[in-house]
């Protein structure tokens, strides 16, 4: 989630501009600089302007979504505004309760009544409220010399209710939230999918861990999930390597079995066909040996017959 040129002047959103040094570090970010980014970068998002989005949004969360649009046999950045938009927020009705800032990234956190960001096609269009009384975060990394957007979303506040009273009555220290020290690597580049490929997880008092064709995928804890097989899959051997990892402590007083279910399905580009399970984890594959690492590691084959049919 390049370089933009900001035409509002420094004084009006506290940016700099960093032309002859790329290396320089972003200018110190203020609530107004802050609206201003995230809102150039919400509407680019509205009006599906790629080359706005690409300049505003962080290299990270760029490379994020280049690798699921090419694992679905999908097009980037052309078709980066495929299916609905994500929820923006209007921030001019919320308070900046906390920005925190290093040279490499700033955090901002907003409070308030979360109400949709919409095209107004109408002058008697209502508002939109997405979530009563709940926090808004937005972070941002810094890529030479400029603020780009790295992620946005809700903070959960339904399991602190003391936090949210003293938002309410707006009696409270700033809030520190931890932000990186440095930029976060890039994902590896994947390659472009020859099919599709999902892996389906039940993970319940355990953590999933997956690496399909030498891609590392999110890990599962205490979840059921559907995982998109970065990179895709290959016509004859793949591969998938997993490990289950259990809790060290209390295992005696586990009231519930432990479980873990892992299936492999190739997917079809034809709307309507089913997918077809390629793997899944048997209960007589308990007994193999993990490697030194302890991954499992097994091959699967998507064959030519299988194939015909996707």
């Amino acid at each position: 989630m390049t370089v933009f040129v900001i035409t509002l002047s420094i004084a009006c959103i506290g940016l700099a501009q960093v032309q002859a040094n790329p290396e320089k570090q972003a200018a110190t970010l203020n609530e107004v600089g802050v609206k201003y980014l995230y809102e150039t970068w919400a509407n680019a998002l509205l009006e599906k302007d790629v080359k706005m989005w690409q300049k505003l949004t962080s290299s990270y969360q760029q490379r994020k979504i280049r690798n699921k649009l090419v694992s679905k046999k999908r097009n980037f950045p052309a078709d980066v505004f495929l299916g609905a938009p994500p929820n923006l927020i209007n921030l001019q009705n919320l308070k900046m309760v906390s920005l925190t800032q290093n040279g490499v990234s700033a955090k901002a956190l907003f409070f308030g009544d979360l109400q949709l960001l919409q095209k107004v096609e109408s002058k008697s269009a209502q508002p939109v409220i997405l979530v009563r009384q709940s926090l808004y975060s937005i972070d941002f990394y810094a890529e030479s010399g400029w603020w780009k957007i790295a992620q946005a979303g809700i903070f959960d506040l339904r399991h602190q209710p003391e936090l949210k009273k003293q938002l309410l009555q707006y009696q409270f220290e700033p809030i520190k939230l931890p932000i990186p020290q440095k930029l976060p690597e890039l994902d590896l580049l994947v390659d472009e999918a020859e099919y599709i490929g999902n892996v389906w997880v039940k993970a319940k008092g355990v953590e999933v861990e997956l690496i399909v064709n030498g891609i590392r995928l999110d890990s599962v804890a205490d979840a059921e999930v559907v995982r998109l097989i970065l990179g895709g899959l290959k016509l004859g051997e793949n591969t998938i390597q997993y490990r289950v990892k259990a809790p060290e402590d209390n295992l005696s007083n586990l009231v519930e079995p432990m479980i873990a279910a892992i299936e492999v399905f190739a997917l079809s580009e034809q709307r309507g066909n089913k997918p077809i399970k390629l793997w899944s984890l048997k209960t007589d594959q308990k007994d193999e040996l993990p490697s030194i690492d302890g991954f499992y590691t097994t091959v699967f084959h998507l064959t030519s017959q299988k194939a015909a049919t996707l």
